[in-house]
């Protein structure tokens, strides 16, 4: 019996192993090969419907006067740079949080700062340097490759856990 469940652990290891494998691709922006399983569509879907859920961890997206300052200077990054050659949607969104110092991008273009990040800032190079630095994490894809890690280690996991016989109790 604990044979059978090793060689059934190993088939799960190896799938999961095999499909991250086969999921090599080349960025076309960075040349880098990657593993990722998502397509652009399926990045920018996911972008989506993430953003409300995380702009309301971060008090939702600010009334303030700043937040057309925010998507205009993220507009112009995207227009002069590699990212308007790409079938990401963009979107800069100013989260109301005045505590929170941060700035984070989710898959497909969707890009957030919070307030408390952009009272730190003296000029509009600064943020333009921030939500560059975002709009490179969409290029370079790092959340799909992020999930299909995650995914891996989810099945090899799984895999242990079905040859240990770690589920029975």
């Amino acid at each position: 019996m604990a044979s059978a469940r090793w060689v059934i652990a190993l088939l799960i290891g190896a799938f999961g192993l095999i499909s991250y494998c086969s999921t090599t691709s080349e960025n076309p922006v960075t040349g880098e090969k990657q593993r990722v399983s998502l397509t652009a569509e399926e990045e920018i879907a996911l972008g989506r419907q993430l953003a409300p859920q995380m702009a309301a961890q971060f008090g939702g997206v600010s009334p303030g006067p700043m937040r057309e300052r925010v998507t205009q200077v993220g507009a112009r990054i995207v227009s002069q740079s590699a990212a308007s050659k790409t079938p990401y949607k963009y979107s800069f969104h100013l989260l109301a949080d005045r505590k929170t110092v941060n700035a984070f991008a989710l898959p497909g273009g969707q890009i957030f700062i919070t307030e408390a990040l952009l009272g730190l800032l003296e000029t509009e190079d600064e943020l333009a340097g921030i939500l560059g630095h975002e709009v490179g994490h969409v290029l370079a894809r790092h959340s799909p490759e992020h999930l299909a890690k995650q995914q891996l280690t989810q099945q090899l996991i799984g895999a242990v856990i079905v040859g240990s016989g770690s589920y029975d109790t």
